[in-house]
């Protein structure tokens, strides 16, 4: 689990968006399915 990805020209980005039914996989659902999410971090508030 974890790791790197072999990609030269990752970029990490920050994220905010509602806690409701369907939030995450509706955003997760708006990326092409060429992107490579190697790290995911949720933080409940």
């Amino acid at each position: 689990m974890g790791g790197r990805s072999n990609v030269t020209n990752e970029i990490l980005c920050r994220f905010l968006f509602p806690e409701r039914p369907g939030a995450l996989i509706k955003f997760l659902n708006t990326f092409s399915p060429q992107w490579n999410i190697s790290l995911f971090h949720y933080r409940a508030q």
